[in-house]
Order: C-alpha cells, then structure tokens, then sequence
C-alpha cells in the first residue's frame, strides 16, 4: 500500500471514531451525565409494615446494617462507580415494602416487595448505568 491510499485510511478511521464519539452507539438516557461526585439518597417506606432490617453500602465501600422505624433515608456523596446497595426486609407479618435509590435527587433503583419478612433490593455502580 503506497503512502496516499494509508492516509486515506487513517482519515476514514479517525472520521468514524469522532461520529461514534459525537454521537454514540444510539439511545438515549435520562442518567445523570458523568461527573467526579454523586449524592446518593436511599429510602425505604413500608405500607403496612414499620420496621425493617436494612443493608446498604456506604460511601467509604462498606457495609451497614440496621433495624429501624420507617419512614427512613439516608445521604452519602458517592464517586462514580462506586457500588451503592441497600437490601430492606419487612419485620413485620404483613404489609409492603419499597426500597429506593436516587441519584442525584433521580430516582435511579426501585424495588417493591409484599408479604411477611419479604424483602426488597436494589443495587447498581453509581454514574455507569
């Protein structure tokens, strides 16, 4: 291949990858757009039911669990790909229970679950999907 016909390849190439870049593979997406830093809100409510045990993931990567009075929440300040988790159990022998995730005051995650000691979950990597 002489020199002309490799530039011109390399030209249609790198044409290519900045249309793939301008406008990506297709879709479109209401997910916040990526950034260094994301509030991330869990909330658990029960219809019926009035404590729950939770777990969820913190911002520093671990994990925390707790028996609590809902209505509850809680905030952290979360990097993107960090893993956010917040599982909610009905403690009671009746009722409904609903776990969510907001980013950035969006809720992101959502899970219902009724019945006795059911339990609902909700988990993702916080600005990659």
């Amino acid at each position: 291949m002489n020199t002309y016909k490799v530039g011109k390849v390399l030209l249609v190439i790198v044409v290519f990858a900045m249309l793939y870049v301008a406008f990506g593979c297709g879709g479109t997406s209401s997910y916040p757009p990526p950034k260094s830093a994301y509030t991330v809100k869990y909330e658990v409510r029960g219809d019926g039911c009035y404590r729950a045990s939770l777990t969820y993931s913190n911002a520093q990567g671990g994990t925390e669990q707790y028996d609590v009075k809902l209505p509850f929440s809680k905030s952290y300040s979360m990097k993107r790909g960090d893993f956010a988790y917040l599982s909610a159990q009905n403690d009671s022998d009746r009722g409904k229970i609903t776990c969510r995730i907001y980013v950035d005051n969006m809720e992101w995650k959502k899970s219902t679950s009724s019945g006795a000691y059911v339990i609902a979950s909700c988990s993702g990597l916080v600005g990659r999907e």
